[in-house]
């Protein structure tokens, strides 16, 4: 018999016997595991009513109170249990989440910031209500998303931690989102400059500038509301000038990001994340041996500085602008130093195939644009690069 229906088999006997008296709680714990496994919440929360004396055990009862909020669809009405705690349904999310059970995983966040003691931290409180906010906006209830968002916002602030602020500047990226959908386009613009105030890193500045794009500004006022961010508080932070002249470059405004790299302050201008900009801008505009000189002088650094993901991007993009000057044998060795430091990043197998192509190697260009397809099944060029050699 295999263990399918041998599971399946040893189910339906407990499930035929779960009226007895003297049903055993090991029996119910085995009967809720089983049931979670198959999703059967209809059938845990149905048992947990006919049978309280065997399915009130304290290991079982998230797992129960779960499966009748679900079948009831109605978490206003739940009443939760004294004794259970938000950090027990946190735990649980995260199991069922890894499992890749979503609706399971969202649900029993929201139980846990109904509940809203027991937390092991703050910041805890806080990524259930920004992952019960992703949940809805995913879901378009926009209201539903925005006060999750809003309850999150207060925590990860206060925590103040790396962590904390790039989470904050992600839900100001979210609730822009939602107020622009909303049409309420100045708290959009506000919640926005509040991603890049918070944390520039990982602020919303593309985001920001299609939002501008979008209600119809010049390139000339996006410069300047830009403009205007860098030299707030935050002039000293190399990564809001990187992340304002990236979003211009990206949005093609390449004058514009090259006026203000011109106007970045002089004690920054030998930051990584300034150079790498520059570098970028100067391979965009097609001065490509300014920018090799650039990757070059990042790549060295990475190397003394020991940063494997550094060293192959560096590599890479020294392979790519020496490609794009027609030297395929000096960029080949840089690109393969790449795909060896760092084989997950499918652009880098991209330029590799090109590399290949330029030198006359077709198998290898079609293994290498095979490889990056196989990271990116949606990569447009490696697709059209292969229809253009033949796939075998």
């Amino acid at each position: 018999m295999g263990s399918g229906n041998f599971q399946s088999g040893c189910l339906d006997r407990l499930e035929e016997n779960i009226d007895q008296a003297g049903y055993s709680h090991s029996a119910a714990r085995l009967l809720t595991a089983l049931w979670f496994e198959n999703e059967n919440y209809a059938k845990l929360a149905q048992s947990s009513i006919s049978r309280p004396d065997i399915f009130s055990n304290p290991i079982l009862l998230p797992r129960v109170a779960l499966a009748q909020v679900i079948v009831q669809d109605d978490l206003d009405g739940y009443l939760p249990d004294r004794s259970l705690s938000s950090n027990q349904f946190f735990i649980l999310s995260e199991r069922l989440r890894k499992l890749g059970r979503s609706e399971g995983a969202r649900v029993s966040l929201e139980i846990a910031l109904k509940i809203d003691n027991g937390w092991e931290s703050a910041l805890d409180r806080s990524l259930a209500a920004f992952w019960v906010g992703r949940a809805r906006q995913n879901d378009q209830q926009w209201d539903m998303a925005r006060g999750a968002y809003q309850l999150a916002l207060p925590g990860f602030l206060k925590e103040a931690s790396p962590v904390g602020m790039e989470y904050a500047s992600y839900t100001y990226v979210r609730l822009a989102t939602i107020a622009q959908i909303q049409n309420d386009y100045q708290l959009a613009a506000n919640y926005y400059e509040m991603s890049i105030r918070i944390g520039p890193q990982w602020g919303g500045f593309l985001q920001y500038v299609d939002f501008l794009m979008a209600e119809g500004k010049p390139g000339s006022e996006i410069y300047s509301t830009l403009l205007q961010l860098c030299n707030g508080e935050l002039q000293n932070d190399p990564y809001i000038w990187s992340g304002a002249i990236l979003a211009l470059r990206e949005k093609g405004f390449l004058g514009y990001a090259r006026r203000i790299l011109d106007v970045v302050p002089t004690v920054l201008i030998d930051d990584p994340e300034i150079m790498a900009q520059q570098g970028l801008l100067e391979e965009k505009q097609g001065y490509y041996d300014t920018a090799y000189n650039i990757y070059l002088s990042l790549y060295q650094q990475a190397k003394l500085n020991g940063g494997v993901s550094e060293i192959a991007e560096w590599a890479a993009h020294l392979g790519n602008v020496l490609l794009l000057q027609d030297r395929p044998e000096q960029a080949q060795g840089y690109l393969e130093e790449a795909v060896l430091t760092d084989p997950t990043v499918y652009w880098y197998w991209y330029a590799l195939g090109d590399t290949f192509q330029k030198m006359g190697r077709t198998e290898d260009a079609r293994s290498a644009y095979q490889q990056a397809l196989t990271l990116n099944p949606e990569y447009l060029p490696a697709k059209q690069a292969l229809e253009e050699i033949g796939i075998p």
